[in-house]
């Protein structure tokens, strides 16, 4: 699979799928810059070639119609603060006459936002026809998306085979992340210490699956610890179990023995009241893991070489159950181990501690980064590697 540097970008008009999915207010304020950020050094290596830009983005979740309030204009305004001196363009279209004419335009050095992916039906349909007149808006084609990588969507999927192998390659954002990925996936530093947190099991069932053959230790949290609970035959009070996945558990249990560790305590919440304990009754619910927990998962965190952390350990919104997260987040920074991190919820709480410049790498997917893990590799890279 080429990188930026395999390819040959004389006189060259570049097609680079990004990921400018970004919060914005009713005003169309961009909120968080990070992701159109993470993009930078790809779009600056291409600059510097005086590479012609042409940039896919999807934005939110408009049904396959154009949507006003979703348009990325706002988002190329945001990418001209962040590139001053360059010229940045903003299509009205995503394929059509106006999108052509303006790519044939653009100079060497220049860049040209392409509307909303979303707008059109044949993006999420994987559309071939779709991503052929894509394909048409460029002469190399670089994904520099790693949070949709995990789809089989036509700016990522369909649109690769409309490129010769070596008119193809992924971002530096791509590249770093394969990068870190590959440390806990290939050969990492033992011990190899899981933890994984969050709302459902569904969504993590493929990757705790893959990491109980490769980690020492998996450690759980989050609302999904209810679940395994309950299939282990404890009270669980009113906390929230996902019924129709105890018989998941309950494998996944068998499979992992000692290996996988659950909360022994928990901070409950019934209403206003908040009290810590080692049952849940009644009509407590389980909102976080407890002290006693989040000092055991520290300690092995602490004693890990390679940490990969997946999920919150509470419902993070409320500050009263921040605290398990926190703890986690806090021996993770403290670790002189390989730590990896990713996930939406998970990164604002890395955030929200201060701890993101000492962890090795903060992913910018959540559903990619948790295939990559359970599959060690995505479709939209197996595309890239065909002939």
């Amino acid at each position: 699979m080429n990188t930026l540097s395999d390819l040959n970008l004389t006189n060259s008009r570049a097609l680079v799928r990004v990921d400018f999915n970004v919060p914005r207010d009713d005003e169309g304020t961009v909120l968080d810059d990070s992701r159109i950020r993470a993009a930078l050094p790809t779009l600056r290596y291409l600059l510097e070639k005086n590479v012609a830009c042409v940039l896919m983005s999807h934005l939110g979740r408009p049904g396959g119609e154009p949507v006003a309030s979703l348009s990325l204009a706002s988002v190329a305004e945001k990418l001209s603060e962040l590139l001053p001196g360059k010229r940045i363009r903003h299509c009205e279209e995503v394929v059509g006459s106006q999108a052509e004419e303006m790519a044939r335009s653009l100079g060497g050095g220049e860049i040209l936002l392409l509307e909303n992916l979303r707008f059109h039906p044949g993006e999420k349909d994987n559309d071939d026809q779709f991503a052929k007149a894509l394909a048409g808006l460029g002469d190399i084609y670089v994904n520099d998306a790693f949070s949709a990588c995990h789809r089989k969507h036509a700016s990522v999927h369909a649109i690769a085979t409309h490129f010769p192998a070596d008119k193809r390659a992924v971002g530096c954002l791509v590249e770093q992340e394969i990068e870190a990925l590959d440390k806990v996936v290939d050969n990492p530093q033992r011990p190899l210490v899981a933890v994984f947190g969050g709302a459902k099991v569904a969504d993590k069932l493929e990757a705790i699956h893959a990491l109980i053959g490769r980690a020492e230790q998996i450690l759980i949290g989050g609302a999904m610890a209810y679940t395994f609970l309950r299939a282990q035959g404890v009270s669980t009070g009113s906390s929230k179990v996902e019924e129709d996945r105890l018989d998941d558990a309950r494998e996944i249990l068998e499979k992992a023995g000692d290996k996988l560790l659950l909360p022994t305590d928990h901070v409950m919440g019934m209403g206003e009241e908040t009290r810590t304990g080692r049952e849940i009754t009644g009509d407590w619910m389980g909102m976080d893991i407890g002290p006693e927990t989040a000092s055991r998962y520290a300690k092995a965190i602490g004693n890990a070489a390679t940490v990969v952390w997946n999920g919150p350990m509470g419902k993070i919104e409320e500050e009263r159950y921040f605290s398990g997260t926190r703890h986690i987040a806090e021996a993770m920074a403290a670790s002189r181990a390989v730590t990896v991190v990713g996930g939406g919820e998970t990164g604002q709480a890395v955030h929200r501690v201060g701890i993101e410049n000492k962890l090795t790498h903060l992913s910018t997917g959540g559903g990619a980064f948790l295939d990559y893990l359970a599959h060690g590799s995505l479709p939209a890279l197996n595309v890239l590697k065909e002939d």
